[in-house]
Order: C-alpha cells, then structure tokens, then sequence
C-alpha cells in the first residue's frame, strides 16, 4: 500500500520554521508551544463557563430569577473566571505578536530548507536513485544547523546556515 502524503511548500516552509526556531532559540519555541496550549485551555474553559450558565438557565424552576441564589453565585463566578480568562488572552495575543517577530527572523532560513526539499524532489524525474524522503532531509536540515558556524550576529548566523544548508 502506497501512502501519499502531499508536503506544500507553505507546509514545508512552516515546519522547518519550527525546527530551526526550536534548535536556535529553545526557550521561545517552548513559550510558543505553552501558550498555544494555554490559550487553548482558556477558550474551553469559557465554552465551559457558557454552558453551565445555559444549563442553570434553562433549568424550570418556580423561582424568579433574582430570587434564585444558586443562579446569581453561577452568574458571579463565571464573570469572575471570565474577565480572568479574557485578560489572559489579551495578554497572549501581545506575548504571541511578540514571539512571532522574533520568529520572524528564521523564516529566510526555514524557506530555503523548503525550496532545497522541493529542488531535491525534482531530481527523481531523472532518476529514482535521487528520491529522498522528507525524514532523511530532516536529518539533513538538522545537521546543517548544528554544524553551521556559530555567530554571535543573528544575520551572520543566519548566513551561516543558508549556506551550509545549500552545500
């Protein structure tokens, strides 16, 4: 059985962005990964806060609304949690802006990783001796990082591994 998986350039380019920005600059790419998993937490909760409310709410009960203390501590503590959930994700959105201009920077080195996969995928027309898989040129992009001439200037070490990747 032959499996198809179809790699878009796009695709390619954004997983790449993900390695490189994990091998260079761990810290961020982790902080990106917690807060994507946070703001994802943070949203359910909300969607959980909105049907505990619609539940106490539909509920049929002979006691008017203002009168019914259960309901109105529900109402209280899912504006609490609320407005504690909506400040955080404003905070992520600011946190998240900032992440991805930092990630900005390696998107030159992510999108000549995936152009180079795309060169080398074409290579086969000529002969199937030059098929490569998209692992074994993962591997190939990972050892082009860690073996690329280290800088203390962002732009230079960027250089570095364009060309070392290129080679």
């Amino acid at each position: 059985m032959i499996i198809n998986f179809n790699v878009t350039l796009m695709g390619l380019r954004d997983q790449l962005l993900n390695e490189v920005v994990g091998y260079e600059k761990p810290d961020l790419e982790e902080a990106r990964k917690n807060l994507i998993l946070e703001t994802s937490q943070n949203r359910a909760t909300i969607k959980e806060l909105e049907d505990v409310l619609l539940s106490e709410l539909s509920k049929d009960t002979d006691i008017p609304l203002v009168d019914n203390v259960p309901l109105i501590e529900t109402l209280d503590n899912a504006k609490t949690k609320a407005n504690e959930i909506n400040l955080a994700l404003e905070a992520a959105k600011v946190t998240t802006a900032d992440i991805e201009a930092n990630r900005e920077s390696y998107k030159d080195v992510a999108k000549r990783g995936a152009i180079l996969f795309f060169a080398l995928q074409g290579l086969k027309s000529i002969s199937e001796m030059y098929e490569y898989s998209l692992t074994s040129y993962m591997t190939v992009f990972m050892n082009s990082l860690e073996t690329a001439r280290k800088d203390n200037i962002l732009q230079n070490r960027l250089r570095n591994i364009k060309e070392k990747l290129t080679q």
